[in-house]
């Protein structure tokens, strides 16, 4: 089982990395809808601020499988988000990168 430690400092990492990536693509990909990206951050801040508290109230293994399963759903619907903000250009750009 992780600590609560480790667990509260991949929230951290894992939200900072997501707020930094929406900021990035705001100010560097034209066409990007700003006020959109930013309520994106807003949300990302709102999810670690909830995911912290709810780690730190954990207090078995089976509470912190649930505490991981919930936060990795809201990552991927909050990815979601931030895709569906891109412009199509870029949407079609990154297909090709990563196909490479």
């Amino acid at each position: 089982m992780s600590s609560k430690r480790s667990t509260k400092k991949q929230i951290r990492y894992v939200c900072g990395d997501l707020a930094a990536e929406c900021i990035l693509a705001k100010t560097f990909i034209p066409g990007v809808d700003a006020e959109a990206m930013a309520k994106v951050v807003i949300e990302i801040a709102q999810l670690q601020e909830n995911e912290l508290k709810k780690a730190s109230i954990a207090a078995d293994k089976k509470a912190f499988h649930a505490i991981n399963a919930e936060f990795n759903r809201s990552v991927s619907e909050i990815v979601k988000k931030m895709n569906s903000v891109l412009p199509a250009e870029q949407k079609e750009l990154n297909k090709k990168l990563t196909k490479k």
